[in-house]
């Protein structure tokens, strides 16, 4: 379980199976698509804060380099980057 550190409540399922795509930079430093993963998308009921989770054992369904990823990355839920 997650709480909502601001709100002091547990979050709620928002949903099921969110599709999430891991960016990263590129080699002329753009940011690209680079994995696309599966979580739950968790929300605070009162401040309507969302979190989703990538457990560490958990593999990616899907790398760039594999056929089909650019059409199928176009529909997902959310696209993260990391914090430089």
């Amino acid at each position: 379980m997650l709480a909502c550190v601001s709100c002091k409540v547990f979050m709620r399922p928002a949903k099921v199976g969110a599709e999430i795509v891991e960016m990263t930079e590129g080699h002329e430093g753009e940011v690209v698509p680079y994995q696309l993963w599966s979580s739950d998308m968790l929300e605070c009921p009162s401040c309507g804060a969302k979190v989703c989770m990538i457990m560490p054992t958990q593999h990616p369904i899907m790398q760039h380099h594999e056929k089909g990823f650019t059409e199928r990355i176009e529909s997902v839920d959310l696209h993260v980057g990391h914090a430089h």
